[in-house]
């Protein structure tokens, strides 16, 4: 029963995602011109296996349809960048976020050299005293 259930809803995501490669399939075209024949094409060969998912998932009910649909959503969003125009996806949303990360790293990049050189000063500086400390216990104990 539990088997049942897990493999119509699975079928159900795979239906919706699958139904959202070849709406991004449709729309990449279109961004780019789109031609009534390789429209035509594209669908007539996924419309028979879109037909019978689709049919399906509403035979499943209203949970596999909501299923399919958020499956069908996430799966145009994780295509965005196959079919939204370059212009939406570039560097307008991504340039805010990256500034002030190119800044910090900038900044780490100049301290970093400084950081090590006084890392090391101090290790050697407790290595001598190490030193120091075994040579006057040993010159004690003599």
């Amino acid at each position: 029963m539990v088997q049942a259930l897990i493999g119509s809803l699975l079928i159900c995501a795979l239906t919706g995602y699958a139904l959202s490669l070849v709406v991004a399939a449709l729309l990449s075209q279109w961004t780019r011109g789109l031609s009534i024949l390789s429209a035509s094409a594209g669908l007539l060969l996924a419309a028979g296996p879109i037909y019978l998912g689709v049919a399906c998932v509403i035979y499943q009910g209203a949970g596999s349809i909501v299923l399919a649909g958020g499956s069908f959503a996430f799966g145009l969003f994780c295509l965005r960048g196959w079919w939204v125009p370059q212009r939406f996806v570039g560097s307008d949303t991504e340039a805010p976020a990256k500034a002030p990360r190119l800044a910090k790293q900038e900044r780490f990049s100049v301290a970093y050299p400084a950081l090590r050189h006084r890392i090391a000063s101090v290790v050697s500086g407790d290595r001598q005293l190490q030193q120091q400390a075994r040579n006057t216990s040993f010159a004690d104990a003599a």
